[in-house]
């Protein structure tokens, strides 16, 4: 699905997680992800999630408007943290928080498999 998303021409990929630069540094490469964040922040960057600044940030990086960001999350806190910012915050189903849970924390759509997640963009962009 990264993949995918990482080859359109009107998708630009950002990382934000409450992990450490170095967690994410090691993540990226396990995958083979080195190269394909155009922006991202790390708890070592900005203040903790829910808070909207990886967001802002990455957004003012990218020369975008929160609005205009997806945010995909599978914790209450990435969707508080989206709406926090003005984006819209995509639940997955297969994470650490319930659906209810993140539903009641502002999700916009939740999704169940990460095709969905493809075909859900796909859906709000025709």
């Amino acid at each position: 699905m990264i993949a995918t998303l990482s080859q359109k021409d009107d998708v630009i990929l950002g990382a934000v997680t409450g992990k450490s630069r170095r967690g994410l540094q090691a993540i990226c490469a396990s995958h083979g992800f080195e190269k394909t964040f155009f922006t991202s922040r790390t708890a070592d960057d900005c203040p903790s999630k829910p808070h909207p600044a990886m967001v802002t940030e990455c957004c003012a990086e990218a020369g975008i408007d929160a609005r205009d960001t997806i945010v995909i999350g599978d914790a209450i806190y990435d969707m508080q943290m989206a709406k926090s910012a003005g984006a819209t915050a995509l639940g997955v189903s297969w994470g650490y928080a319930s659906v209810p849970d993140l539903v009641e924390a502002g999700a916009d759509h939740i999704v169940r498999t990460p095709e969905e997640i493809l075909k859900w963009m796909e859906r709000q962009h025709a």
